[in-house]
């Protein structure tokens, strides 16, 4: 009876013991001090490894202490124990780590599990579904260069760095000479003949469009109903064909955030086709502001706000790919890394701080590299001995720039076709697509031809 009573007691007295440290490590929680209530139940959790409140409790203090990948085996004992709240910051740590199938599947043990902020989570569902089909389709892009600034040095940047021929970004206030609506943002068609703006529509922000007019500009008016959701639209850039809008979007089907979008107008119907996400790695779970594609000298841009400081975006430049390239038979984890822009093919290029001094050599193909022969080749214009060949170079560069123009118009005209369901219509695109067709093929022997001339003329000129 004595060894009954004496084994009681020590029970009692570690009960006691326990709720004591775990009250502790409560009060280190709630003072924000986690790494000391973490110390605690990590003692706690070696004599109850199995323990369901110790494991979350343990891995709530991972999530504040910014390890939240460390806190996934501790949530997933807990969770197995019911301690049912786990599947939600499971559901958020794999959302957050691009691990979009088991955030998938963790929400849904979360749905099926409690009755609480089921609309909240099927929400969250929802975009980890998202995030599930676009990280299939990871587009690789040739990375040029990045840099970081203030989001409110945005504009700024591009009115250095973007060719006027493509049109111009600035504030409406700007665009417009008035003080109305200082900070919208708005777009100028490269022909001047239209502005695209983000302006102010009830509690948020719409696409409006407004034209040249003899005596000034026509009144805004609302862009589409397709391409303006329920939520805020912003940063709209049109490409050079006039009907490809890039925008970015918190409605349609946003990751997060801002997220952008691509449409084409179709001349059919008098309107925009539905805006498609442009998927991966352009858009994250953070906000994606921006995308710019420069035709006449064949690179892009991207802002984005991941992993950036408060109030700073990152400014990706990047090669367009002319047919979109997917990731494919690649590790897990590598995809992961590219989607969120952590790894990435580079290429070759000034940096974005040292463009706005050569931008104007760089527009006028001062810079160059021209290949003459096995052993010469020319980085400026001033290099031809023959002025010739030096014409029959420039006249290759701009059949260049033309010859993207009219493929960007090409792939446009396509997908409208595949969508237009009108005979008549089909036929009358048919036709423009088949014209374009020979145009570019025209233009690529042109291309050909005139580059053989000036290798030839230059290299006549050498040895005269």
């Amino acid at each position: 009876m004595k060894h009954i009573g004496a084994t009681i007691l020590c029970l009692l007295l570690f009960q006691v013991i326990s709720a004591q440290k775990i009250a502790d490590a409560e009060a280190f929680f709630n003072a924000q001090d986690y790494e000391k209530a973490w110390d605690i139940y990590q003692n706690l959790l070696k004599k109850k490894p199995t323990d369901g409140l110790l494991n979350f409790k343990a891995a709530r203090c991972l999530v504040e202490m910014k390890q939240p990948l460390e806190a996934i085996p501790y949530f997933t004992v807990a969770a197995e124990k019911k301690q049912f709240q786990s599947y939600l910051f499971l559901g958020n740590i794999f959302f957050d780590d691009y691990q979009f199938a088991k955030a998938v599947e963790a929400y849904d043990k979360y749905l099926a599990s409690v009755v609480i902020d089921t609309d909240k989570v099927a929400l969250l569902l929802a975009k980890a579904q998202l995030g599930a089909d676009m990280i299939e389709r990871v587009e690789d892009i040739e990375v040029l260069d990045s840099v970081s600034i203030p989001q409110s040095e945005i504009l700024p940047f591009f009115r250095r760095h973007l060719d006027k021929e493509m049109g111009q970004i600035g504030t409406f206030s700007e665009i417009f000479k008035t003080s109305k609506n200082p900070n919208c943002y708005g777009f100028v068609s490269g022909r001047k003949d239209r502005i695209i703006c983000a302006e102010p529509n009830g509690n948020q922000m719409n696409l409006q469009i407004s034209y040249r007019l003899l005596d000034g500009w026509s009144k805004s008016t609302l862009l589409s109903e397709k391409l303006n959701s329920d939520k805020n639209e912003n940063y709209p850039f049109v490409l050079s064909d006039g009907i490809t809008i890039y925008f970015a979007s918190e409605g349609h089907e946003s990751l997060g955030g801002y997220d952008i979008f691509k449409s084409r107008f179709n001349s059919s119907t008098n309107d925009y086709l539905s805006p498609q996400n442009i998927g991966m790695p352009f858009n994250s779970p953070f906000n994606d502001y921006l995308l710019i594609i420069d035709e006449i000298n064949n690179m892009g841009w991207f802002v984005t706000d991941r992993y950036q400081k408060e109030g700073f975006v990152v400014i990706y430049k990047f090669v367009p790919n002319s047919e979109k390239k997917i990731l494919r038979d690649q590790e897990e984890a590598y995809v992961r890394d590219v989607a969120r822009m952590k790894c990435f093919r580079r290429g070759q290029t000034v940096s974005l701080t040292e463009q706005s001094e050569q931008k104007e050599a760089v527009h006028h193909l001062d810079t160059i590299f021209f290949v003459v022969n096995d052993s010469v080749a020319y980085s400026d214009t001033l290099n031809f001995v023959s002025r010739e060949a030096c014409d029959k170079y420039l006249t290759m560069c701009k059949l260049k720039v033309l010859f993207l123009q009219k493929q960007f118009t090409l792939d446009a005209k396509r997908e409208v076709w595949e969508i237009e369901e009108d005979e008549t219509k089909r036929k009358a695109l048919a036709n423009e697509i088949l014209s374009l067709e020979r145009m570019l093929i025209n233009l690529k022997r042109q291309i050909t031809d005139y580059e053989h001339q000036a290798r030839l003329l230059e290299n006549a000129a050498l040895k005269s």
